[in-house]
């Protein structure tokens, strides 16, 4: 299942990739291996010390099966 983003989820990204990618039961291994960065980025755009591109945060998305989508709320 896809699900989308809401503009208050876009300002926390960070927290928003590790929420989805626990909630799923997959590790930065995993996440990283499929979307093609490396752990160390990955780790670091969850822990909000670097914001992703976003290609990265494309593949990321990709890689959760989450569908970026701004809502106007």
């Amino acid at each position: 299942m896809i699900k989308q983003m809401t503009v208050k989820e876009i300002d926390n990204i960070g927290a928003y990739i590790r929420a989805a990618r626990k909630s799923k039961g997959l590790t930065l291994k995993q996440v990283s291996t499929k979307a093609g960065l490396t752990e160390s980025a990955l780790s670091k755009y969850e822990n909000g010390t670097r914001v992703p591109h976003y290609d990265s945060l494309m593949r990321i998305l990709n890689a959760l099966e989450i569908d970026l989508m701004l809502m106007d709320n």
